[in-house]
Order: C-alpha cells, then structure tokens, then sequence
C-alpha cells in the first residue's frame, strides 16, 4: 500500500522548481511581447527635450476644460510641434481624471477673471432657464466654458514650463550617453 501523505522534499523541491520556471518564462514571454514594442513606440528617436515636452503637453492638453477636445488638441499640438503623439495620448488619459475634477474650480476661476461668465443659478433654475430661453442659456454656458478656458490657459502655461524645464533637467540628466571612442 502506498502512502499518499508521506512528504518527499526532493518531490516538493522540483514541483516548485518547475512553477518558477513556466512563471518566469511566461513573464519574460510577456515582456518580450508585449512590454517592449510598447517601450519601442514611446521611445523612438526621441530626445530628452521631446520626450519631456511631449509628456508635459500632454499633461497640459489632458487638463482642458472642454470636454472632448482633449484629444484633438493632443493629436493637432502633436502634428504642429512634431512630438510623440502615443506619448502624449497615455498622459493625456493618465491626468483626465483631473480634468472633471478641476472643471468647477476653473470655471469659478474663470468668472473671477471675467465676471459676465458667471453662474448665478442652480441646476434647477438651469433646466428651467434651459427651457424657456434655451438659446440664451446655451450662449451663457459658452461664456462660462471660455471663462474657464482662460484660467486653464493662465494657470497652465506657466506650471507647463516649470515642469517642461524640471522633466528635462532630469531626462537628460538620466539618459546621459557615454561618447563614442
């Protein structure tokens, strides 16, 4: 009779042993894949310079308070300033949360600058004005939706430089070639 609850280390050793290896070979297999055309597109031909002002205008484009655009204005800053448009699109999603959370204090902001684009009512008084006078509301909420595009743009291009500027220091710090013998 055999016994099925005895432990044999050598057994337990090699089974272990076989995991780790499909493990490390599937992952490898992944990275090899998956990993690298990725890290390929991100870094073809692109300097420290590009790569940080592709990053920080991403950011900067991710951050516009109109909805929706966000992407055209990556892809036409993209195209006009020759930059990495795949780099710019993952930072322009990675900060889009950001972008719904700061559209209220842009707004508010906006109207600081410019007071005709305030609102003065709620979501309530909104829908009845919606209603009534939808053509006027429509033209107001534009004006609140430029208001809050100038504080984007005011607030923005100079935290867009300052970070343009550190990235920079840092990439090229980072990605410093030896010279060629």
């Amino acid at each position: 009779m055999v016994n099925l609850l005895k432990f044999d280390p050598q057994v337990s050793r090699d089974k272990s042993m076989h995991q780790t290896h499909w493990t490390f070979l599937l992952f490898a297999r992944l990275h090899q894949k998956c990993v690298q055309p990725i890290l390929g597109v991100f870094q073809s031909g692109l300097t420290p310079s590009k790569l940080s002002l592709s990053l920080v205008m991403g950011m900067f484009c991710g951050l516009c308070p109109i909805p929706g655009t966000t992407t055209l204005l990556c892809g036409f800053l993209a195209f006009r300033l020759r930059l990495n448009f795949a780099v710019m699109q993952t930072m322009n999603y990675a900060v889009s949360p950001l972008q719904y959370l700061l559209l209220i204090p842009f707004i508010k902001m906006g109207a600081c600058l410019l007071p005709d684009a305030s609102i003065p009512f709620s979501v309530s008084e909104l829908i009845i004005s919606l209603q009534h006078t939808p053509y006027q509301t429509i033209q107001h909420l534009w004006q609140v939706l430029l208001s809050a595009v100038v504080a984007w743009f005011m607030l923005c291009l100079p935290l867009a430089w300052i970070s343009y500027r550190v990235l920079k220091s840092f990439l090229q710090r980072k990605f410093v070639t030896a010279p060629a013998l």
